[in-house]
């Protein structure tokens, strides 16, 4: 909250959403849309703030900017432009789910962070079967509207390891917040079952 009340402007994924956070805690500061469609126009725009001396901030409409969001051609052209990236972390959907896993460990604290599941099943299938050979934790983003899809080829891909645990995390940290861990050949069972709303 501090840094959004300090900047002169703030680029969001969807003026929207941010503008409901904003008025939510009384911060009054002109937006810049800057999204996947746009990001390119919207970092030229940026730099030349920055190059007159505002401040800008840029924030994600859930998650964080460049990890699965829009934001890291943008935060490349800032660099480029030869000026200063400050992170400012908040809530964090990759380790809100490692943490809610008990999958790492002291010993074991690898983890990879895989981004979206593929759409095509050919894809999604050679996609799944790369990560499922990899000796760490992964993490994975799939949306709700595929999860079916998805599981179906997360079983059928571990046949030999049914019992292989799997975390499923959904709107984590958010109002309809559901963390359930299971072996992989639950998954079909799980997803039969009364799902509460949210994504």
């Amino acid at each position: 909250l501090y840094t959004l009340q300090m900047v002169d402007v703030i680029a969001c994924e969807d003026t929207r959403s941010t503008q409901v956070l904003l008025n939510a805690y009384s911060v009054h500061k002109p937006l810049i849309a800057a999204h996947q469609h746009n990001e390119s126009s919207a970092a030229e725009k940026i730099v030349e703030l920055l190059a007159a001396g505002k401040r800008v901030a840029l924030v994600s409409d859930a998650g964080a900017p460049a990890v699965s969001d829009p934001g890291s051609k943008l935060v490349a052209k800032v660099h480029e432009a030869g000026f200063d990236v400050c992170p400012i972390p908040g809530p964090s959907a990759v380790i809100a789910a490692l943490m809610a896993s008990g999958f790492t460990t002291d010993e074991q604290p690898s983890f990879a962070f895989a981004g979206f599941v593929p759409t095509k099943k050919n894809a999604r299938q050679e996609w799944l079967q790369y990560w499922l050979e990899q000796p760490m934790t992964v993490v994975m983003y799939e949306a709700p509207h595929r999860l079916k899809d998805c599981f179906k080829a997360l079983i059928e891909l571990s046949v030999a390891e049914p019992n292989r645990q799997i975390m499923v995390g959904r709107e984590l940290t958010k109002r309809f917040e559901e963390i359930q861990r299971m072996p992989i050949a639950e998954l079909s069972d799980w997803l039969a079952s009364d799902r509460p709303r949210g994504k």
